[in-house]
Order: C-alpha cells, then structure tokens, then sequence
C-alpha cells in the first residue's frame, strides 16, 4: 500500500511538473493519462530548443531531486548504501517503523522514475530530449526515423541483457 501511493504521489508529482512547464512556455500540455506504472501524454508544441530540452528533463530532475532529498537522509541514518548495493536483496521495510519504509520507498520509486524517464528511447523523456537534438540537425521525419531505430536497438540490447543475466523483468 506503501509502494502504491508513493508511486502514484510520485507519478503526480512528475507529470505536474510537466504540465508547469509547458504552461510556463506558454504551451498546451496536451492530455496526460497516469498509468499504474508511468503517465502518458500526448502533446502538439512547438517550443525552441531551450524549451523543448526543459519540457523533456526537467520532470526527470524532479524525480531525482526527490530521490535526492530522500537519499540525504536515508545517508544520514546510514541506511542509503544498502539500496544502492545491486547484489543485496531490496528491503523496502527498513528497520525503524512506518516512517522509515515511506522514506526508503520514496528513494527507490524516485530513483527508479528518474533514471527510467532518462533512457533515450520514444516515449520517454530522454527520447524527447533525443528528439530535440535530432530535431536541429535533421527533419522530422529524418529523427522520428533514427528514434525507432534507437529504439529498437535498445529493446533488442534489453531482451538480450535480461537473458544473459537472467533478469525477466528486463525482458518484459
């Protein structure tokens, strides 16, 4: 239940952001549909490079500012090492109570939606940004092109890591 609405908390959080900065550009954010694990939206803007590159990273950067925050104090208490450890079993609980599991929660989901948005594939946010680059150098149709094919190298590489090592989330 914890997870449940720290991720969606999150997940607001993010897509506000969003919204936020678009309306800053004087944009119009489109509609944005939250699934249970990420928000969609689906937006016509014509921003410049500068805006586009902060509609595209700046919820991630909210994400990892949160992530931040959290981790801060989770560094404090000594607890931040043992989520970072790859090879060591996530427990989300924590060892002090209620407070404790929100607050290692929020640093897991955080972490999680901020490096994740950051993958530069369609329609992630470092797809977008991906996007804007292409965007200076090539048409639009030249850059949707490359995008796909970015993607599915990256989906390829994903199937293949997660075979290799046996992740089948990663394949998922």
């Amino acid at each position: 239940a914890i997870a449940g609405v720290v991720l969606l908390l999150s997940l607001l959080l993010h897509e506000c952001t969003r919204v936020f900065v678009y309306r800053r550009y004087g944009q119009h954010p489109g509609s944005i549909v939250l699934w249970p694990l990420g928000g969609m939206y689906s937006a016509q803007t014509y921003c410049d490079f500068g805006g586009s590159m902060l509609c595209a990273l700046v919820p991630p950067a909210i994400n990892l500012m949160v992530a931040a925050i959290s981790g801060w104090v989770l560094y404090q208490h000594q607890q931040l090492f043992d989520l970072l450890n790859p090879f060591a079993v996530l427990d989300l609980r924590g060892s002090h109570g209620l407070p404790d599991a929100c607050l290692r929660t929020l640093f897991v989901v955080n972490w999680c939606l901020g490096i994740l948005n950051l993958i530069p594939v369609r329609p992630l946010d470092g797809g977008q940004a991906l996007q804007g680059f292409f965007n200076l150098r090539f048409s639009e149709q030249e850059s949707s092109d490359l995008l796909l094919r970015i993607g599915l190298v990256a989906s390829l590489f994903g199937i293949l890591a997660g075979f290799v090592f046996d992740i089948s989330s990663l394949v998922a």
